[in-house]
């Protein structure tokens, strides 16, 4: 971005252009207020800045107006926000006067990203704030909140922190080491081991963060007619698979996603496992066996009524992924193998979703973020500089290669935080944006 578009005055909605009871428009820049001014009246005589205003708007509505000046604002920029109806024809009759009086609407994320360019949070915070939006479930919010709380930040400024102090230590003893000394190797290496560690716990998350933004995929495989689609449509709560006694009556791959105990999960219904009749349910079968290596789990579902059978254990055994036996039509057998369930009557369910739980593990919401795939590639690179600094200490390796790793660990530090980072970069992360935020 441009720094003369910086400059300029913002405008859009930050609730969305959709028929609401209320709607808020939030304008930014060095003329905020005076076109505010403009629009709202009457002005107050003894205006103040976050004090709410009842009154009037130029384009026939009436609402509240809440004004912040600069460096108390979210975007650090003088700000205005105007609560009004919620109607189509309201919020596009309100943009048109604000952008004829000299603003412009915003682009997608450009609210958040002066915020970032202003110094009012980081980068894994502006991440957090556009992850908060887009969550759809419990556990996805909660882990965006806490990066937007600012908990990766202080864990990579802790790192970065151990890093700088190492590179001081390395610098200070190869200028003067006539009046300091040697590097204290020890000291140094228990620095970056500290680092280290910090890192280890943070790529520890990866899997778990992975499958939390993206949602856990669950292939429901099995023979014909063994109830992978009753199983589906009793986890979705209606019928969304066309449940018959006729075998194969599933013959295409069908998805649906939802929310089980707060984790994202996309359950993925196949055809019936079995020698196809033709070309159309070979077709479906072959979709099947492919789900069972893009799933991160899969249900292997048997007929406990007529007893796990010998094509059940060939199926079984060729699939490679992540797998559990799960035995429905429990309420007419007292099967043991696998975990009972019935899709009938719903018993059972509680404990086919602590596979669900077991496959992500323990989160600690109240203080664990989560990294993206943005935040791993920096890390790895940071733990690859940590591996060879300490390399370079164990062996005695000249100074100046340990400094280089410094550095090298330092850089990838500022681009997790946003520091001296391409602004190419901040483009396309802010891209990702809604537009209003």
């Amino acid at each position: 971005m441009k720094l003369q578009q910086l400059k300029e005055t913002i405008v859009a909605p930050i609730t969305g252009i959709n028929k609401s009871a209320v709607a808020i428009i939030r304008i930014s820049g060095p003329d905020a207020i005076s076109i505010s001014q403009k629009i709202f009246h009457p002005w107050p005589e003894n205006f103040e800045f976050r004090k709410a205003y009842y009154g009037n708007f130029s384009n026939g509505d009436d609402g509240i107006l809440l004004c912040f000046k600069k460096n108390s604002s979210f975007t650090g920029d003088e700000t205005a926000e105007w609560n009004i109806h919620g109607s189509i024809a309201s919020i596009q009759s309100i943009l048109e006067e604000a952008c004829n009086y000299g603003a412009r609407i915003a682009k997608p994320g450009e609210f958040t990203m002066r915020a970032f360019l202003n110094g009012k949070l980081d980068l894994t915070q502006a991440e957090g704030i556009r992850d908060s939006i887009e969550s759809n479930t419990e556990y996805q919010f909660k882990l965006a909140s806490q990066l937007r709380k600012g908990t990766l930040q202080k864990e990579i400024s802790h790192i970065k922190k151990r890093l700088l102090s190492t590179l001081g230590m390395v610098e200070a003893t190869t200028d003067f080491s006539e009046e300091i000394g040697y590097l204290n190797s020890e000291q140094a290496f228990s620095l970056l081991s500290a680092a280290k560690n910090s890192l280890m716990i943070l790529l520890q998350r990866k899997q778990t963060s992975e499958l939390i933004k993206r949602g856990i995929r669950i292939a429901l495989v099995g023979r014909p007619n063994a109830g992978k689609s009753s199983i589906l449509n009793r986890c979705l709560g209606r019928e969304r698979s066309i449940v018959t006694e006729i075998a194969g009556t599933t013959r295409d791959t069908i998805e649906e996603t939802l929310d089980i105990n707060g984790i994202p999960c996309i359950l993925v219904d196949t055809a019936g496992l079995r020698t196809a009749s033709d070309i159309v349910e070979q077709i479906g079968v072959n979709r099947a066996k492919e789900e069972t290596h893009n799933a991160d789990i899969v249900w292997y579902i048997y007929d406990a009524s007529v007893g796990w059978q010998e094509e059940d254990s060939n199926a079984y055994d060729t699939i490679q992924s992540r797998k559990e036996i799960v035995a429905n039509k429990c309420d007419v057998s007292s099967t043991q193998k696998g975990i009972p369930v019935s899709a009938k009557n719903g018993t059972g369910f509680d404990n086919l979703f602590t596979t669900i739980k077991d496959l992500v593990g323990e989160i600690d919401t109240t203080s664990q973020t989560y990294i993206n795939k943005r935040h791993t590639v920096l890390l790895e690179n940071i733990l690859n500089s940590v591996n060879h600094a300490m390399y370079t200490l164990e062996h005695n390796l000249p100074s100046d290669l340990l400094a280089v790793d410094l550095q090298s660990g330092i850089r990838n530090c500022n681009e997790i935080l946003g520091v001296e980072i391409h602004p190419d970069i901040v483009e396309e992360i802010f891209s990702e944006f809604c537009i209003g935020k």
